[in-house]
């Protein structure tokens, strides 16, 4: 390879610009996002001063006709640009530039540009190819009969094909799974828009859907006002429906999304969506109405004509500075089923979820972080979703404060941590069902403080020593005792110290590849007896749960309103065995007793008695394939279990997963919970080859002897192209959900778009 000097730059100069014109792709946003290929029409611009390299077999000038001719596996150059052919020629005559046979440009920004023929002008504004072929950076590939470029910004594809899809390794000539081909295509670079003619989708070769006319911003546009693609579906509670949703651009930092909807057998419905960011915040608003019937204990809301229907939704956050944000978080909606008949959440992700919890919660908020301390104020509001309370019982907290302070270590080691909270609970009605013990109104002020010393002795003991108060003033209104059936309004409040040891004692020995652990724990908890009087309401502490987790907590209650006293031993041992593969198996079983039959422990709690149920766990993890878990908690008398929990998951290779889950309590464990619980559940991710993937699950209430979940599907994935079949059945009608089977078929285009349902 030999340089050149002004000669063989004239010849290659113009050839590299015009064929970096006309190789910059037909690029629309459906088609080719910024995300997946952000260098997209960003390659560098032909610099004439720069250095470049011509290789040829031979070259020639004729003076009469004033042509410069390259020919013999022709090699032009320069910094990342490279271009092929068998013959380059430049007419300074006429200022053209020709290159044929076996064309092929590499550009810096990886795309790769075939032609059988190029033909450009000198001053570049206008150019031709022949028989275009380029290939993208994410090998997606465009094919056209020919490309042209006029007015110096406007590209022109005559019969041209595109698709993401890989052709077929045994026979490249069969058409690819989806393509999209258009009699015209046409790039305006100052309109940054690409425009179809005539454009159809085929699958497998075959003609399956047609566009007269399709048009879409270029990849250098983020953002544009315009048509999304239309949401379409059927169930049997809806009937069918389609939506159009449509996204407009209100600055650069704010824009909204609205669909107007129709169903069968519902009527009008419509969404929307508002978002906008500032330099330290983020909004995001989102609503839906439907004009439907409210079905409420199984008659029709305001008669049996329609009624309107909806929901809002939103979410907000702010930096106040480098310590403290705040925010809020919006979740109501006029109704329990309305989310999941209506399918809100499969449009906005903000508008609801499908497997809807107990309670829509809405929240705003600000909180402070401070090395290992941190501060927060709330306030709460609760919708009840499960349909069990009245709207006059559901609470709500205005406000919730907390702060956490951990102190520095002093020269003993010790540290003082204290956690401070305060609480405003309010109700209009008090539910007066078991033994809740509430109140309309409960203000609180709580503080659990201590003093925590960890040591560890020269023979291996680990024994942190404690010291810790807890005091708790109340102003209650209302507060009703279930035992007498009596309120009390007035304040009220305790004062409960306890010191505590806890002592461990972990010994590991070492055997060929495999090492043991066995580990004795126990602790010592001394304090008053009693501190729950009766005129304290109960708001934050109702569903507690016995097991190995919190069996050493000092605090086994997760909120202030009760608190274990009295004195208590509580003791267990943990033995593990670790593989040097990284398999391992563990164990650990445990117990508390203490010295008073008092207790504040619900029945059925496994802590109601001065000797606890026995708590334990059992995993197993062998090598990386297999991960099992078994929890339980027996009875101290009878050894009989009063709770199991079996959790199994076995993986084939990095895709392939089943799972079987198994829960057992043999009596209600919570005041609020009227029945025991038995419940099997199965999953199953099962890759068949590297496209497709079954999955299912399922789950069945044994005690009622009745299915509550199932779900099979198939999906396949490639680089191209997604498919989604899903085959659901709901066991349980709910109010105007009714039971049965749903069938879910989605198709995903890579940059078209998903369409099904």
């Amino acid at each position: 390879m030999a340089p050149w000097s002004l000669g063989a730059l004239a010849i290659s100069l113009p050839l590299l610009m015009a064929a970096s014109a006309l190789a910059a792709p037909p690029p629309v946003k459906n088609f080719f996002p910024a995300k997946s290929n952000p260098r997209i029409g960003q390659s560098a611009p032909v610099n004439p001063r720069a250095p470049f390299l011509l290789r040829a077999d031979e070259v020639t000038y004729d003076q009469d006709m004033d042509i410069a001719t390259a020919t013999g596996n022709v090699e032009i150059s320069q910094g990342e640009r490279v271009l092929l052919a068998d013959t380059v020629s430049y007419n300074r005559r006429n200022q053209l530039v020709t290159a044929s046979g076996n064309v092929t440009l590499m550009e810096p920004s990886g795309e790769v540009v075939f032609g059988d023929y190029v033909e450009v002008d000198d001053d570049l504004k206008d150019g031709f190819i022949n028989n275009i072929k380029v290939l993208l950076t994410d090998n997606a590939r465009i094919a056209a009969v020919a490309g042209q470029r006029t007015e110096g910004s406007r590209k022109e594809f005559v019969r041209g094909v595109f698709s993401p899809c890989n052709l077929c390794a045994d026979d490249p000539t069969r058409a690819p799974l989806w393509q999209m081909k258009g009699v015209r295509m046409t790039h305006d670079e100052v309109d940054r828009e690409i425009a179809f003619e005539d454009a159809t989708l085929e699958l497998f070769g075959v003609p399956v859907f047609y566009w007269p006319y399709f048009s879409t911003p270029d990849p250098t546009v983020k953002r544009r006002s315009g048509l999304l693609n239309p949401n379409v579906g059927a169930d049997r509670n809806v009937g069918g429906w389609y939506g159009q949703p449509y996204y407009g651009v209100l600055s650069e930092n704010a824009d909204f999304t609205v669909e107007p909807r129709y169903y069968t057998n519902e009527g009008a419905f419509i969404a929307g969506e508002y978002r906008q960011s500032f330099d330290k915040a983020t909004l995001r608003l989102a609503g839906s109405a439907a004009d439907s019937r409210r079905i409420e204990q199984g008659q029709a809301v305001n008669g049996t004509s329609g009624s309107w229907r909806g929901n809002v939704a939103g979410e907000g956050r702010i930096e106040f500075d480098d310590n403290w944000r705040g925010g809020f978080d919006l979740n109501r909606a006029t109704d329990r089923t309305y989310v999941n008949k209506f399918h809100v959440n499969t449009t906005y992700r903000t508008f609801g979820r499908y497997d809807l919890p107990n309670f829509r919660t809405s929240e705003a908020f600000t909180e402070g972080f401070f090395g290992d301390s941190y501060a927060q104020v709330s306030a709460f509001a609760f919708q009840d979703n499960v349909g069990g309370s009245v709207a006059q019982q559901v609470p709500k907290a205005l406000p919730y404060a907390s702060y956490s302070y951990v102190s520095p270590r002093d020269n003993m080691g010790g540290y003082i941590k204290s956690d401070v909270n305060a609480l405003v609970i309010a109700r209009q009605q008090i539910p007066r069902r078991g033994t809740l013990g509430l109140a309309t109104n409960s203000d609180r002020l709580a503080n659990f403080s201590g003093y925590y010393l960890p040591v560890t002795t020269n023979r291996g003991d680990v024994v942190t020593l404690a010291g810790t108060l807890e005091a708790d003033g109340y102003y209650v209104r209302d507060s009703f005792d279930p035992t007498t059936g009596k309120t009390f309004t007035g304040t009220t409040g305790r004062a409960h110290p306890q010191v505590a040891a806890q002592w461990r004692y972990p010994l590991v020995k070492q055997v060929e590849t495999i090492s043991y652990l066995i580990e004795p724990q126990a602790d010592v908890v001394v304090g008053p007896n009693g501190d729950n009087p009766r005129r304290i309401p109960n708001e934050d502490a109702q569903a507690f749960e016995f097991d190995d987790t919190n069996l050493f907590s000092l605090r086994r209650y997760g909120g202030f309103d009760r608190l274990a006293a009295g004195q208590r031993v509580d003791y267990g041992v943990t033995g593990a065995a670790y593989g040097r593969s990284g398999g391992s198996t563990s164990a650990f079983i445990g117990q508390s007793a203490r010295s008073h039959g008092d207790s504040s422990f619900s029945p059925n709690s496994g802590l109601q008695d001065r000797v606890s149920d026995i708590v334990g766990r059992f995993t197993v993890n062998p090598r990386k394939n297999l991960d099992l878990t078994y929890r339980y908690r027996l009875d101290h008398n009878t050894l009989q279990t009063n709770r199991d929990e079996i959790a199994a998951a076995i993986h084939v290779g990095p895709r392939s997963t089943l799972g079987v889950g198994y829960i057992h309590f043999a009596k209600p464990v919570t005041d609020v919970s009227t029945f025991p619980t038995e419940q099997i559940a199965t999953s199953a991710f099962v890759a068949i080859n590297d496209f497709w993937t079954l999955y299912s699950a399922y789950a069945y209430d044994l005690t009622r002897q009745e299915s509550r979940i199932g779900r099979i599907g198939a999906v396949y994935r490639d680089e191209c192209f997604a498919i989604l079949i899903s085959l659901d059945e709901t066991f349980h009608a709910d109010r105007d959900i009714a039971k049965g089977v749903s069938f879910l078929v989605r198709f995903g285009f890579k940059y078209l778009g998903d369409f099904g349902g």
